[in-house]
């Protein structure tokens, strides 16, 4: 076999007919090929993952991407893995072909109209909860990583970050727009960690924007940026500003976006919260209806926050209660000094323990946990006027 993904390009896979005839995309981790069935001229889609140079761990996470990836096999809207084909250097998934990811389909519409958003969310959700239900995470939902037909067929795709670890201490997973900002790298939650289905269910949140807008509504869940920071502190209605939604969405879009994990909605509940709404947005023609007609696409950039950001205000946390976790102690305490030097920080850092009850038996899980003692408070995140 050719040794480099560039000369992979038409060739044959071993013990099959499948030959590689171009490169649909590629990342840190992998490349994914068009390829064609020579005997029947069907194609599918190859991700080919270099074994070269790899540690044990990491050649360990290629097998489990495999293993999850046939785990949650049979439902409708999860992309389909035919087959897999391995030699000394390359695992190769064989996958079922679609014809663009979400992320090109929401470019070329800058949004979706209401009625195609509630049909491919509903689709989305129900492919994550499926997964959920199974103890697999995915950790990684975006746009580029949801397949879509010209007829609005969505398939989850790409588990190479999903995990079945109930609690994760694996911080910055996935990309950084769709994060839910307890699992995005600080000093305070790298030593406690996170709840992975719960930070799915926030990512879906970020593509339902996405979907509608062609937009996300910040670029990270962060005290630095400005909007995200005005959401969380002086102005939780500034997405009705921005987008015009309605106050039913905004009240959805608040519990998708609590900094609480624990008070987000589940994957189905979410879908049948998005399900229950007449409208997305204020004074549209259109209704929520699938049965509506497609009239209207929006024309904005994807992915840039909206409009110009307000200012930061000027808010700052520093209540927190004390934690039986002497580690987490000390990122609150250094949580506390930063804050006392920074007029213009504001942080909503929550912290839960992670579910009580026998740990899933699944030896992916012993790097994640080992250490790691149960926090039994949590802290307690005040938002408070700088020298108030």
């Amino acid at each position: 076999m050719p040794t480099s993904t560039t000369s992979l390009l038409h060739t044959t896979l071993p013990t099959t007919h499948l030959t590689l005839t171009s490169i649909i995309g590629s990342g840190s981790f992998a490349t994914v090929y068009a390829a064609t069935d020579l005997l029947t001229s069907h194609p599918y889609a190859v991700k080919a993952l270099d074994k070269t140079g790899l540690t044990p761990d990491q050649l360990e996470n290629q097998k489990k991407e495999v293993k999850l990836t046939q785990r949650v096999q049979g439902h409708p809207n999860i992309v389909r893995l035919e087959r897999v084909v391995e030699t000394s250097r390359w695992l190769f998934l064989v996958l079922e072909w679609c014809e663009m990811d979400l992320y090109d389909a929401i470019t070329q519409t800058s949004g979706f109209p209401p009625s195609i958003v509630k049909q491919v969310f509903s689709q989305l959700c129900s492919a994550l909860a499926h997964c959920h239900t199974l103890g697999i995470s995915h950790r990684d939902i975006k746009p580029e990583n949801a397949l879509i037909s010209s007829s609005y067929t969505v398939k989850l795709a790409d588990f190479g970050l999903a995990t079945c670890c109930p609690w994760s201490k694996e911080m910055g997973c996935g990309s950084v727009r769709y994060m839910a900002p307890e699992c995005i790298d600080s000093p305070c939650t790298r030593s406690v960690g996170y709840d992975p289905f719960c930070t799915d269910v926030w990512s879906l949140g970020i593509i339902l924007v996405n979907l509608l807008f062609g937009k996300n509504p910040w670029h990270e869940a962060t005290a630095s940026d400005p909007i995200y920071a005005a959401y969380r502190g002086s102005n939780p209605d500034i997405l009705i500003e921005q987008f015009g939604i309605t106050m039913e969405f905004n009240t959805v879009l608040a519990r998708v976006f609590d900094p609480n994990p624990l008070s987000r909605p589940s994957v189905s509940e979410l879908a049948l919260l998005i399900d229950s709404l007449d409208r997305f947005i204020m004074d549209d023609p259109e209704s929520c209806s699938t049965d509506s007609p497609v009239t209207s696409f929006w024309a904005d950039s994807l992915f840039d926050p909206p409009y110009d950001a307000p200012p930061t205000p000027q808010l700052v946390s520093t209540s927190y209660t004390k934690l039986c976790d002497s580690g987490f102690d000390d990122g609150a305490g250094l949580l506390e000094q930063h804050a006392r030097g920074r007029s213009d920080w504001i942080f909503t850092l929550p912290v839960f323990p992670p579910p009580e009850g026998p740990k899933r038996p699944d030896k992916d899980d012993e790097d994640e946990d080992e250490g790691f003692s149960f926090v039994k408070s949590a802290v307690e995140v005040l938002r408070v006027f700088v020298g108030e």
